[in-house]
């Protein structure tokens, strides 16, 4: 989980925070790079369940030279509910939400270095929460996801300066 990144920790104590980095839990984001900026994604569990487990996450993230010379970071990103609807604990598929059992209410976060020019979710434009974090800025919303279903976001991020090209 740790080597995933599945598991991170984070503390408002510096010593702390030096501590979960020298053993590999620290939750922060990286530095972000100059020229390339960087991207992100977090998804966060809004239920109050164990579903988060059957949630898969497929990421793709390019850069794209528009015709006037400035670039643009694309990212698309699907997430896929693979819950079962029966079968297992009521605490780990069910809700007090009032959802179907096997939903996935997901806090999506999707991070860049600039503000976000466009957001859309299965290709309709939506509104997002935007904030600063360690220099990033974060993108939230709220999504449902039932069983058996995926939700894609693409989200566009200007780019500054000539740049390589290259994203981790």
């Amino acid at each position: 989980l740790v080597e995933e990144r599945r598991l991170v920790l984070w503390s408002r104590a510096q010593a702390e925070q030096d501590f979960l980095d020298e053993i590999g839990l620290l939750g922060a984001l990286p530095a972000l790079d100059p020229e390339d900026g960087g991207f992100a994604v977090t998804v966060t569990n809004a239920t109050g369940n164990k579903i988060d487990s059957f949630l898969t996450r497929d990421v793709d993230v390019s850069e794209q030279t528009l015709p006037d010379g400035k670039r643009q970071l694309v990212a698309d990103v699907t997430l896929t509910n693979h819950a079962p609807t029966s079968g297992l604990p009521p605490y780990v598929i069910d809700n007090e939400l009032g959802l179907p059992v096997g939903t996935n209410r997901t806090l999506v976060t999707l991070y860049g270095a600039t503000g976000i020019q466009s957001v859309t979710r299965d290709g309709q434009p939506i509104g997002v929460e935007r904030f600063p974090e360690a220099g990033w800025f974060g993108h939230r919303s709220a999504v449902d996801i039932r069983a058996g279903r995926s939700v894609t976001y693409r989200a566009v991020f200007a780019l500054d300066g000539p740049g390589d090209g290259a994203f981790e």
